[in-house]
């Protein structure tokens, strides 16, 4: 059987899925030496309502019955290369023909330059469509040398956003 290339690397995205959103089985006491108390905290701290849709960004055709929910970074150099050479494949075989609706949500790692700052422009570029995010989403994989070397990050991804369609002046 041969396997589509896109598929092997997408089966370690999907496996790290998986096992971050498995549920956590307890431990059980162990025969060794007892370690600190445990810390507990003196009230419940309010923990805030997020619907789960403003958390990722969707591409989709009605009808989809797989979702594939993706976790990236946009400074990530293996996000960026997986974005410009498999994810057009995955678009093209699977989310344009109604197989997979593909959920990504963009986080900072907080290791890369300007890593913050381009998370937040599309995030900003999202509030005027998701196409205008999915194009700026497309742009900072692009383009992402350019915008991590920059001293002034604002105005380089102020003019992506402009190009992914958003309003420069809502930006």
């Amino acid at each position: 059987m041969t396997i589509h290339p896109s598929v092997r690397l997408l089966v370690p995205a999907a496996l790290f899925v998986v096992l971050v959103a498995a549920p956590r089985r307890p431990r059980l006491p162990s025969d060794g030496p007892a370690g600190p108390e445990p810390v507990v905290a003196a009230e419940a701290e309010a923990v805030p309502d997020v619907p789960l849709e403003e958390l990722f960004h969707e591409m989709a055709q009605p009808g989809a019955t797989v979702t594939v929910v993706e976790f990236s970074d946009f400074g990530c150099k293996y996000c960026g290369q997986f974005h410009r050479e498999t994810l057009p494949a995955l678009r093209r075989d699977y989310v344009a023909t109604g197989k997979v609706r593909w959920r990504v949500v963009p986080f900072v790692l907080g290791i890369f330059p300007n890593g913050t700052e381009a998370m937040r422009a599309a995030t900003c570029v999202a509030e005027q469509g998701e196409e205008a995010f999915w194009a700026m989403h497309d742009t900072l994989f692009a383009r992402q040398a350019d915008w991590m070397d920059t001293s002034d990050a604002d105005q380089l991804l102020r003019s992506f956003a402009v190009v992914a369609g958003a309003d420069g002046d809502d930006f």
